[in-house]
């Protein structure tokens, strides 16, 4: 969308669903993938969550580069400058396709791990590095998903379960896009999950 093909370097913006209040809040930290609707992603997130969870979601590129350098920095700054009504010790990162990719990746550091109370990646899953000692990840995937076939995120969360991270997993009749089309589905299990 817009919010997307018009990013650059060195200008982030950032789409952020926050409930009337002024009460603490956990937070759910969205990393978009390829492209995509930023707006009805969060949107639809945020509205699913039923108005109990701030939704931040930073703008990186076209692409969803989140494993690069610039989408790790971008993603601690993200980190750091949570809005005041952020609940800090209820702060998950959630990622869609390259978006779960990135989440992986940062969630490799130290630093980061301290910052997140889990990860929930959708439609999207990688491994490669060695430990996630302890770290809670949900895995949410489609049956029908071209892009990441079941068999494939099977795989990767065996591995995943190998490093140590608490895995649960959600399988959903659906493709690649079910951050929209199973919304309630997959949000619904987050929640529960995220408790």
């Amino acid at each position: 969308n817009a919010l997307l093909m018009t990013s650059r370097a060195g200008i982030v913006t950032t789409v952020r669903f926050e409930p009337p209040g002024s009460a603490p809040l956990p937070t759910l930290v969205f990393l978009h993938g390829f492209g995509g609707l930023m707006t009805p992603y969060v949107e639809t997130i945020g509205r699913a969550l039923q108005g109990r969870w701030l939704v931040v979601a930073p703008a990186l590129d076209p692409v969803g580069a989140w494993r690069t350098k610039r989408g790790q920095a971008v993603l601690r700054e993200t980190l750091a400058q949570l809005p005041p009504r952020a609940d800090r010790s209820r702060v998950f990162l959630v990622g869609l396709s390259n978006g779960a990719i990135g989440a992986l990746k940062a969630a490799q550091e130290e630093d980061v791990r301290r910052q997140v109370a889990g990860l929930a990646l959708l439609s999207g899953i990688s491994w490669g590095g060695d430990t996630l000692a302890g770290v809670r990840v949900l895995v949410v995937a489609g049956r029908r998903d071209a892009r990441f076939p079941l068999t494939f995120v099977e795989e990767k969360t065996a591995e995943l379960v190998r490093s140590g991270a608490v895995v649960e997993a959600l399988t959903l009749d659906a493709s690649h896009a079910l951050v929209l089309s199973h919304a309630e589905a997959w949000v619904s299990k987050f929640a529960a999950w995220a408790e």
